[in-house]
């Protein structure tokens, strides 16, 4: 009978392990293909921008290519005319011999010392009739400077640079102008022009003669007529398209468009040129650079596919080498190998992705916390204490959450070098007295002494970066609360160690008698995800990002971080932060008014909402009609565009505008509903609502004519706040 229990009970204990087993490999499975999925989309993004960028850096490249080359042959001829002012004998010698020398260095066809009856020396002293198709040397004897496209007596086409100068004899002639050409395509290949030409078609545009030298599968071409270049190129039905690319190209604007054109979408890069007033016109299909897209993605999937495949085969493997196992009756080394297998299998994660897995967990915490509170509020329903309970942690979480990923994208930027500082002229000691205010609430939830040491010698107005100043003390600040028990000290000091008329240097000392690190964890403090690997560490809340964006902002800052730090005894932070101070100005005196309540409301207000996820556009809606307001949705641009077009003048008051949708993002739609030719277009007020919170998103928004920007999540509070103000300033 016990014989018989053991065996039930093996059983059992197998069923167990052989269901962990599956239900391991079904959530590896599913992890890998998640992760697989986000890292081709993000590729798929990536690419395409990568590739974008690409082109236009090699149409700068271009541009600095004929640039130097323009500037070079003028130099040519400025020194050849020096030459020339020197006595006969020295010029005949240097002038021939420069030449040579310059003509092997350079490669140009000619140089021409001309007189004023169409005859030449050139660089071989050989004599000769000046003749070309054109009329370029009539225009060069009233005085222009000559950089055009022309064709010879051979028939070849070149590019001229010709100019007029102080008559002076050399030999028997009176040269009274001189001038370089290039073949064409020597020209074209010097500037390396092929590396656009790979991926579409360019066009080295001179609107003011009409000149127009085009290349396409490295074919060298000429023709007089812009106009009907610009129509071959965007072509005649696509008349706006059309339109704005003559804008660029006559107005000399750089810009790069992504409009219609007769091959379907296109970018297209336009680029003046700085030694001269030729533009350089790149026109790439939409479907070379997918072309590029679809063969990388190709790569990926089949990469993908590969990995996935050897998953499916480990999987098999051990489901088959544990089975023959367990048929040989030895469970004890089995369970042994699967738990060091599975223990492999972790530590092989944990190398490939450390970032993905710390990101993960971080993210998975207050999800656990959102989807608990909300399968309770649901459960229930009809108990309003309980269901506001419920309702209350999952906004602390979803706060939580939107702090991970602001440290994360504040981290990427560092990382990335995109950070920049906002710095203004702010009151030093306002923007300290906010840390305390901010800080004495954590320290009351934990009844802890928090002594303040202030000098009112910071009671001035410096240069700089309050968000940045508040970020860096706030995090060493929470650390010193988190790390500190109840009844504990936390000491903030605040003293200028240098000061000037010009700077201010200050010493910031943030201490306390908290838990303190062991030494060897010091010196990691500010590595991205580091946290000490302590158990009573691990149960505080905290993503080990705060101190790594410190350090960082400090540093951008241009000043330095010091930690000190006894296990059991607690830490000191040293901080010294150099400003510039703020003009000196008269202080008045101003009588404290109570502040008025805001009497902002939604009440019957139109809004256009323009949101391209549809999960998100209902869930504003909702909270706008319930404040009040009249809501409508457009799921992209253009659909603003036409909204807005076919709505009635004044219909709108506002605008809620996202930034990255298909077909026709916020920038674009925002630009050119300001361009409407009709009164309110100018006026109505249009806020960006994005998840591009950084601050260089910021001042683009107001650059194509957005009033302000709010980030998502978005705070209804904010947005408020947000709205009344740009009314108050109409």
């Amino acid at each position: 009978m016990e014989t018989r229990r053991c065996q039930w009970l093996k059983k059992i204990k197998i069923a167990k392990e052989w269901r962990n087993i599956i239900i391991l490999m079904v959530t590896s499975v599913l992890v890998t293909v998640i992760l697989l999925y986000q890292i081709i989309q993000q590729a798929t993004e990536s690419v395409r921008e990568e590739t974008t960028e690409h082109i236009v850096e090699i149409a700068e490249q271009v541009k600095k290519n004929v640039d130097m080359r323009t500037k070079v042959t003028w130099d040519m001829i400025q020194n050849v005319e020096e030459m020339l002012g020197i006595t006969e004998e020295a010029a005949e010698s240097s002038v021939s011999g420069y030449l040579q020398y310059e003509k092997t260095l350079w490669g140009f066809q000619k140089m021409f010392l001309m007189t004023d009856e169409y005859t030449y020396y050139n660089e071989q002293d050989e004599f000769d009739t000046f003749k070309v198709d054109n009329n370029l040397y009539e225009r060069m004897l009233r005085g222009e400077h000559i950089h055009s496209v022309a064709t010879n007596h051979e028939g070849e086409d070149m590019i001229y640079y010709m100019r007029t100068i102080k008559p002076v004899k050399y030999k028997d002639i009176t040269v009274s102008s001189l001038g370089i050409s290039f073949k064409l395509e020597d020209f074209t290949r010097d500037i390396d022009i092929s590396a656009l030409t790979n991926e579409g078609e360019c066009y080295l545009i001179n609107p003011k003669n009409q000149g127009v030298v085009y290349t396409n599968n490295e074919k060298v071409n000429v023709n007089d007529d812009v106009g009907e270049i610009l129509e071959q190129v965007i072509g005649v039905n696509q008349k706006k398209s059309l339109d704005y690319v003559k804008e660029l190209v006559f107005q000399r604007k750089k810009e790069t468009l992504y409009l219609d054109t007769e091959r379907g979408k296109s970018f297209i890069i336009s680029v003046p040129m700085k030694e001269n007033k030729w533009v350089l016109l790149a026109v790439i299909p939409e479907e070379r650079i997918n072309n590029n897209l679809n063969a990388f993605m190709t790569k990926l999937m089949l990469s993908a596919l590969a990995i996935m495949g050897i998953m499916i085969s480990i999987c098999i493997y051990m489901c088959k080498l544990y089975g023959k196992r367990i048929e040989q009756e030895k469970g004890e080394e089995t369970l042994k190998y699967l738990e060091q297998a599975l223990e492999a299998s972790q530590h092989s994660e944990r190398v490939k992705s450390r970032f993905m897995l710390s990101l993960s967990h971080d993210i998975r915490t207050p999800m656990n916390g959102i989807m608990g509170m909300s399968m309770l509020a649901k459960a229930n329903i009809q108990n309003q204490e309980k269901v506001e309970y419920c309702l209350n942690k999952i906004d602390a979480q979803a706060n939580h959450l939107v702090q991970l990923v602001n440290d994360v994208l504040d981290f990427s930027q560092m990382e990335n070098e995109k950070f920049r500082l906002n710095n203004k002229k702010i009151c030093l000691m306002d923007v300290l007295n906010e840390v305390v205010d901010l800080t004495r609430i954590q320290v009351d939830e934990k009844h802890q002494n928090f002594q303040v040491e202030i000098s009112e010698d910071l009671d001035v107005e410096v240069w700089g970066d309050s968000v940045g100043i508040k970020k860096i003390l706030l995090n060493v600040l929470s650390n010193a609360v988190k790390y500190t028990g109840e009844e504990g000290d936390i000491i903030f000091r605040a003293n200028a160690v240098k000061c000037s008329k010009k700077f201010l240097t200050v010493m910031f000392v943030i201490q306390d008698t908290g838990k303190g690190m062991e030494k060897a964890y010091v010196n990691k403090i500010f590595d991205a995800f580091s946290r000490e690997d302590k158990d009573e560490v691990k149960v505080i809340e905290g993503n080990g990002l705060g101190m790594a964006i410190t350090k960082q902002l400090v540093e951008a800052m241009n000043g330095f971080i010091y930690v000190e730090s006894e296990l059991g005894e607690g830490s000191r932070f040293s901080i010294k932060l150099p400003f510039k101070r703020g003009i000196e100005e008269e202080v008045v005196e101003l009588e404290q008014e109570q502040e008025e309540k805001s009497d902002f409301t939604y009440q019957y207000k139109k809004i256009l909402l323009v949101e391209d996820n549809a999960l998100n556009a209902e869930i504003m809606k909702e909270i706008l009609i319930m404040a009040g307001a009249i809501v409508e949705i457009a799921s992209n641009g253009k659909a603003a565009v036409e909204a807005f077009e076919a709505s009635y003048e004044n219909y709108y008051d506002y605008i809620l505008m996202d930034i990255q949708m298909p077909i026709m993002d916020g920038y674009s739609a925002a630009k050119k509903i300001r361009s409407l030719e009709r009164s309110d277009a100018k006026k109505i007020i249009i806020l960006a609502m994005t998840a591009h919170a950084f601050l260089q998103d910021i001042e683009k928004a107001k650059d194509v004519g957005m009033d302000g920007h709010v980030s998502k999540p978005i705070d209804m509070k904010l947005l408020s706040e947000k709205l009344e103000e740009l009314e108050s300033q109409r």
